[in-house]
Order: structure tokens, then C-alpha cells, then sequence
């Protein structure tokens, strides 16, 4: 060595600009003055909350790693050690198992608080300030960083119940506070936690069974051969079990698949009140589409016609032949009807049959209703709690919705039916009937009495006056008696008393 002393030189000055590199990165990474503080907290969640500001704005994450808040004994000092998300480093669970594909944030990093009491209050002492590592531009993505507050919590818990995606539910957590740093990996896992813990230890039909009787529902269901699993049930809401017997001429049947994870195809039955609205008269999941499935269904929904009309006269379905032979064998006097949605390929035809055929029209109005339900459902392989949700929301929206359309036509008066062939009508007929029939008044002149010109569509289809009834009473006031009786059907609950319900 001593014959190439330049080397020693140049060894002292590597270790020494090493040194300094050292020393300098320590420096930018030491935050002791950040956290070095007189100030005395009213409490150690206040000390906490406090930590924890001054570190998102640095760009890390503090955690709890000992405490020691909560002893009773007087020999034990009462402590809370806080560091860094990545100080220590990863223990396996197992030491046998493969290595994990995932990774670790953890890298021993010593950054280190100690916090205290002192008399009623809370003091806090920086015990290591610095960093091994660079700290986060953004904390977007860590765990701990992005865990939801009790306020976001509720937040969470109120547009979950109101079937908001997850996704608008993040925007709207980020809209409220702009800091916030929460995943949508973490929405869908509060979600999750927050249906579980609401479900406990039920299982999920035993828990759509109780939500079922907690909101007094009408529900049958039936199980496999020596088996406690329920293999089919159907249920409908109270109150469209009185809109069934009100308006019980016209419904449509169809099924829908790809719903929820067990694969249940859901038989979905749909009415039309008298104010032009569509109803859900009923649900059913079944486990199969097979004939004798259909024909337990309908058998519950029959049991819901209480009236002495009975019914239905007319029901309209798709091309679903288990379906239509459970019908025949339910209702043997009921017209059946294919629904034009399903029949009609050509988009320009099926509007031509639509402005001459009022009865097309019917089928594919309620049909929109049944694809409303589809939509909201979409393709999701969710629970059957999610699912009934969804669909107890699009029921309670319907009534009140209907209920709207009933007060509208008993209070709401207009110039266009104050002449005095509406005067025993108004408030007592619907305003979708009154439209109708005011399309007819629009012909009476031209064509008068003549039946043969005016086809009597609207008498024989809809049981309202058409033109050449309505040339009868041109001088005078139009009957009620002409008026089929479910166009004065105004209210939910005035057909069958709620007792005489099952």
C-alpha cells in the first residue's frame, strides 16, 4: 500500500463523499421538527387525529403499533407507540407455503412517536424522525389511508340501501372531501362488510325470508323432496295484492335470467292500472323453467284474486311454451296473447301495427315495464338480498307513482273536459280514459252513427264509449254506465280489505 498512496487518498475520499451522501439523504428524510411539539392534547384521539394530518401532508401513512391505554394497574404505564404503515417488516402465517406472488409495503422503517399522559391530557415525543424510503406522492391505494370515517361510513350505508353503484358512490365521497383517498376496490369491500354484518349469521334466504316478513310481504315457497332448501318462492308486496283484484283483466308473464349467482330465473307478472301505469303484481324465483315451476307460481298468484270477477281475462307472454301450458292449466278460461316486443324483428313495422292496433300498443307498454326491471337488475351475479332490494325499490316507487296518477284524476281539473259530456266523468274516470275518449269526440262529426265507419275499437278493446256511442249523447252528458268499471278504479285499496288478504 505504501507504493500507491494515491489509492488511500482515494479510498478516504469515496468513504467520505459516501458519508456525506448518507448524512444528507438522512437530513431531507428526518421530520423530527414536523412532529416535535409543546402542545398538550385534550385526549389521545385528538393527539392521533393530529399526527395523522401533519403526515397525509408529507405523504405517509401513520398506524397505532403498541398501546397500552386501558390497563387498571397501577404498575403498567399507559402508552400509544405510532410509526410508519412500513415499519417491521412481513411475517408469514405459515412457513411452509409457497412464496406469495404479492407483495409487501413494509421495510423496517424506524420512524417512531411516543404519546403519553400527563395529567388529564396527552403529550407527544418524537422517538426516531427519518425515513428509510421515499415517501408517496399520493397516498391513493393505501390501505389504511383510504379506510372510510363514520361519516362516509353512513354515507356508504344510505346509497347502498338506494341501489347507488359504487362507483357514483366514490364521486360523491370525493365531492364531500376533496383529501379523500379511498379505492373502488374499498367501496365494494365496505359494501360487502356492511351487507354481512347486517345479515349475520343467517343465510341468504333465510335472510330475504325475514326482510320479506319485515316488510309484511305475502310470500309461499316450497322446498325439494326430503330437503330443507327451498327450491322455489314467490312473494308480492301487500298493496299490490289490492292491485291485483282492482285490475285484474290484462297481465303480462315473462321471466328473466342471468340475475344472481345461483342462477334462479325470476318470473316477473305485470298488471296495468287505470290511469295507464304498470304495476308488479307478483315475483317468483324458480329453480327451473320447466312446466310443474310455472304451475306453482300461478297457483300462488291465483290465490290472490279474491273478487268475485276473478280473472285474468287476457295475459300476455312470450313464446315460452312451459309457461303458456302452466297458464292453460291454471287459468283455462283466460285468453293468452303473444307479446308483439317479443314477435315484432322489424323496428318500422311494429310502429305501423302500433297506430292500428291499440291492443299492440297495451302488450308493449307493459312489456317496457317488465324491461325496466331488467335493466335495473342487469346482468349481475350478485345475492338474493341485493337482488330483492333492487326490486322492493322499483315496487315502492310504482305505488307512489300510481298513487300520484290516482289524485291527479279525482282533484286535477282542465278547460279541455269542461264541456258537458264530461260532467258526469271528471273525478271519477281516469284521465287516461278521459284522453282516450276525447281522440273519439275528435271523430263524432265525421262520422256520426255509423258503426260500420267507425270500427267500435275503443269499445270492444278498452270498454270506453267510441265514436258512434258517443254521437248518442252528443247533446247531453255520456253516462258513467258506459264506462267500464276499471276505468273508475281510483284507488289502491278499494276492492279487498287488507283482512281478507292471505
Amino acid at each position: 500500500m505504501d507504493n500507491y498512496p494515491f489509492l488511500d487518498s482515494q479510498m478516504n475520499s469515496d468513504f467520505m463523499s459516501e458519508f456525506s451522501s448518507f448524512i444528507n439523504k438522512v437530513g431531507k428524510g428526518d421530520y423530527t421538527d414536523k412532529f416535535s411539539t409543546d402542545q398538550i392534547f385534550p385526549s389521545c384521539d385528538d393527539m392521533i387525529d393530529w399526527v395523522w394530518k401533519i403526515a397525509f401532508q408529507l405523504g405517509f401513512v401513520v398506524v397505532i403499533i403498541r398501546s397500552d391505554t386501558a390497563t387498571g394497574e397501577p404498575e403498567r404505564k399507559i402508552f400509544v407507540v405510532l410509526g410508519c404503515e412500513r415499519s417491521g417488516k412481513y411475517r408469514k402465517y405459515k412457513q411452509d407455503v409457497k412464496p406469495s406472488v404479492s407483495g409487501t409495503r413494509k421495510c423496517e422503517c424506524p420512524f417512531k412517536l411516543r404519546g403519553k399522559p400527563k395529567g388529564h391530557s396527552w403529550v407527544l415525543k418524537v422517538m426516531c424522525g427519518y425515513h428509510n424510503h421515499e415517501l408517496a406522492e399520493t397516498l391513493v391505494g393505501h390501505p389504511y389511508a383510504g379506510r372510510l370515517n363514520a361519516a362516509e361510513q353512513s354515507i356508504l350505508i344510505d346509497m347502498t340501501k338506494s341501489q347507488v353503484k359504487p362507483s357514483n358512490i366514490l364521486l360523491t365521497l370525493k365531492e364531500h372531501n376533496e383529501d379523500n383517498v379511498t379505492t373502488i376496490k374499498q367501496i365494494y369491500n365496505a359494501r360487502y362488510t356492511y351487507k354481512r354484518s347486517f345479515r349475520g349469521l343467517r343465510t341468504e334466504m333465510q335472510q330475504l325470508m325475514m326482510l320479506l316478513d319485515r316488510d309484511k310481504y305475502i310470500q309461499h315457497s316450497r322446498c325439494l323432496e326430503d330437503s330443507d332448501v327451498v327450491s322455489d318462492l314467490f312473494w308480492t308486496h301487500p298493496d299490490s295484492a289490492h292491485l291485483v283484484n282492482s285490475f285484474n283483466i290484462v297481465f303480462l308473464m315473462d321471466t328473466t335470467y342471468k340475475t344472481n349467482k345461483y342462477r334462479l330465473l325470476l318470473l316477473e307478472i305485470v298488471g296495468v292500472t287505470s290511469t295507464g301505469l304498470t304495476f308488479t303484481a307478483a315475483f317468483a324465483l324458480l329453480s327451473s323453467e320447466r312446466q310443474h315451476n310455472f304451475t306453482w307460481a300461478l297457483e300462488m298468484f291465483r290465490r290472490l284474486l279474491l273478487t268475485t270477477e276473478g280473472g285474468p281475462r287476457v295475459v300476455v307472454t312470450d313464446r315460452d311454451i312451459a309457461l303458456i301450458n302452466a297458464i292453460t292449466n291454471v287459468f283455462p278460461e283466460t285468453y293468452h296473447m303473444l307479446c308483439t316486443f317479443h314477435i315484432m324483428k322489424n323496428v318500422k313495422a311494429k310502429c305501423k301495427m302500433l297506430v292500428d292496433n291499440a291492443e299492440a300498443w297495451d302488450g308493449l307498454m307493459v312489456e317496457f315495464a317488465h324491461w325496466n326491471l331488467k335493466r335495473l337488475l342487469g346482468s349481475s351475479m350478485g345475492d338474493l338480498c341485493s337482488y330483492w332490494d333492487a326490486m322492493h325499490n322499483v315496487i315502492v316507487l310504482q305505488h307512489n307513482k300510481i298513487r300520484a296518477s290516482f289524485e291527479k284524476s279525482i282533484n286535477l281539473k282542465s278547460d279541455a273536459y269542461k264541456a258537458l259530456r264530461y260532467k258526469r266523468l271528471v273525478g271519477r274516470v281516469s284521465r287516461y280514459a278521459l284522453e282516450l275518449i276525447a281522440d273519439e269526440v275528435q271523430r263524432v262529426n265525421k262520422i256520426g252513427l255509423d258503426s260500420a265507419r267507425c270500427g267500435c275499437i275503443l269499445s270492444s278493446t278498452y270498454g270506453l264509449p267510441c265514436v258512434c256511442i258517443l254521437a248518442r249523447y252528443e247533446s247531453g252528458m255520456t253516462p258513467l254506465g258506459e264506462i267500464h268499471v276499471i276505468w273508475t278504479r281510483l284507488s289502491i285499496s278499494r276492492t279487498v280489505s287488507t283482512e281478507s288478504l292471505p
